[in-house]
């Protein structure tokens, strides 16, 4: 009968209803659509003398199609595939002699040309089945204990790296037939072959230790037996009802303790686990900015933490257990929050400092000599102004305004880039009217250019000599008659005025040279400059 202590320290599931909010809230990462049934492994309720239970696991239970579908394209293996099929239906309606004969064929074909299936594992993993009987499969013809543990062998050593659970179990079922056979040696090796690939198979731990039990090896099989109930509780009670630790359920209790202690340590630390990530968060969870995903994962990790609770003040196994699956649960949605909350603040502080050092070096930027701030101050103030929201959104605690900051450094960004463009096309523009002004200028033909202060005194002296015969003249003018004298000084006149024509000429005609060398030359720099600034801006880009 099973030991009422370890049925008490064990405790039965917690029956504590999961709350509102667990069920109105969908947990987050999880799919609400349905997963696919996947092949049963070995828990607490197998027992060897339902065997054939083994074919309901892992690739043992592969339908026809994708035996076929792994078998292809070889002939041989599609029939060996399908005889498979027939071998496992036949078990599963206890027809034993029908199943053997199908395994038979497959590894020792009698038809000529067809090639033997011995490649697979699963045909060997069958032949032991029924060479170990069961409940059911008592044929002495069929039951053979020694060519059982052969064919699991086999069927170890065949199975291939994408099937170790199926080694295990070949292995842990070759242990079993050493085992049933007397052969506790090799049962413990085949067994130990089995943990090897599968370090967690409860089902495992717990033959090694009946194994040792039943060779009254109890230290050695305490530790064993203890991995196996810490891996699955359940199997403390299987053991308190197994033969082989009758004599020893005082070391049963004990090892349900050391469990039980370990479980309640574990539940804690993830209770503790949760009251951290909480104060990591560091939410207002009353705050009316608080997003709907997020206040809704909060009231789910809330609700799980409230159930961890409850279920850790069971002081049971199974309680302290299920108190650390909802405290990790609830620590889990939380860290998830933390992480959101993280990468969208860096994300947008990223990109406002990124956009801030931008808009410092387009403050500084000068392409062909001209600064771009001339041409574009008010789109760069614009920008700035952004930068300073977003700065102040990036400060809140909120995933919206993580988002709008963000979104301002892109605004503020798109500004500076319009900016560069203004300032390229506007500079563009001034460079090329200069620049065609200039080469107009030297398109034009060399002029004479009169020497300034020389012209001055030229046109002095021709003053000064017109002068005199003009008053002279102007005397004679008030007379009533012109006389020889007056006659005589109208011609000196005339003389004096073409000597003073002749004589500005013969001074004026050096000092008025043709227009500089050194002007043109200056011209021609400033052309080759504008040049070298028009093609750095045409090939400005930001």
């Amino acid at each position: 009968m099973p030991n009422r202590q370890i049925q008490d320290l064990l405790g039965g599931l917690p029956t504590v209803a999961r709350p509102e909010a667990l069920a109105a809230v969908p947990v987050a990462g999880k799919s609400a659509t349905a997963q696919p049934e996947r092949p049963r492994q070995l828990d607490v309720s197998f027992e060897w003398g339902r065997s054939e239970e083994l074919l309901d696991c892992g690739a043992l239970a592969d339908p026809l199609d994708r035996l076929k579908a792994a078998a292809q394209p070889v002939t041989a293996k599609l029939t060996a595939a399908t005889r498979f099929d027939v071998a496992r239906d036949a078990v599963k309606q206890q027809r034993y002699a029908q199943a053997f004969q199908q395994v038979q064929g497959i590894l020792q074909p009698v038809d000529a040309g067809v090639e033997s299936g011995e490649a697979d594992f699963r045909p060997f993993f069958l032949a032991g089945v029924l060479r170990l009987g069961s409940f059911f499969n008592r044929d002495p013809e069929l039951v053979d204990l020694a060519k059982a543990e052969d064919a699991f062998m086999q069927a170890a050593r065949r199975a291939t790296r994408e099937n170790t659970f199926e080694a295990a179990l070949a292995w842990l079922a070759a242990g079993w037939s050493c085992y049933a056979a007397g052969r506790f040696e090799a049962a413990q090796v085949h067994t130990r072959a089995a943990l090897a690939l599968q370090p967690t198979m409860a089902e495992g731990h717990f033959q090694m230790a009946k194994i040792l039990c039943h060779l009254e090896r109890i230290d050695e099989a305490r530790p064993v037996v203890e991995r196996a109930i810490e891996i699955d509780p359940a199997y403390a009670m299987k053991a308190s009802a197994d033969g082989d630790f009758t004599a020893y359920q005082e070391v049963l209790v004990e090892c349900t303790e050391s469990v039980k202690l370990h479980a309640r340590r574990r539940a804690k630390t993830a209770l503790q686990r949760v009251a951290d990530q909480n104060a990591a968060l560091g939410l207002d969870r009353e705050s009316p900015d608080l997003e709907e995903s997020v206040a809704n994962a909060i009231a789910q990790s809330a609700a799980l933490a409230e159930l961890a609770n409850q279920t850790f003040a069971d002081d049971t196994v199974h309680g302290y257990r299920r108190a650390e699956a909802n405290a990790d649960e609830a620590a889990g949605l939380i860290a998830a929050l933390i992480s959101r909350f993280q990468k969208s603040r860096l994300t947008a502080a990223d990109m406002i400092d990124s956009t801030r050092r931008e808009c410092e070096r387009v403050q500084q930027l000068q392409v062909g000599g001209y600064r771009l701030v001339d041409f574009a101050s008010s789109e760069i103030a614009t920008a700035t102004s952004l930068l300073n929201e977003a700065q102040a959104n990036c400060a809140k605690q909120s995933l919206n305004a993580f988002a709008l900051a963000e979104s301002q450094a892109a605004r503020a960004r798109a500004t500076l880039n319009a900016a560069m463009d203004r300032f390229r096309v506007r500079a563009l523009a001034r460079v090329s009217a200069e620049s065609a002004d200039v080469a107009r200028t030297l398109a034009q033909p060399a002029r004479s250019r009169p020497r300034g202060d020389e012209i001055k005194t030229c046109s002095l002296v021709a003053v000064l000599i017109g002068v005199c015969p003009s008053g002279c003249i102007v005397g004679a003018g008030t007379g009533t008659s012109l006389t020889g004298a007056a006659v005589v000084e109208f011609i000196v006149w005339v003389v004096a005025l073409a000597l003073a024509g002749a004589l500005v000429g013969a001074f004026a005609s050096p000092l008025c040279e043709p227009e500089s060398s050194a002007h043109r030359q200056q011209l021609k720099l400033r052309q080759r400059a504008l040049e070298e600034s028009l093609a750095q801006l045409r090939a400005f880009s930001h």
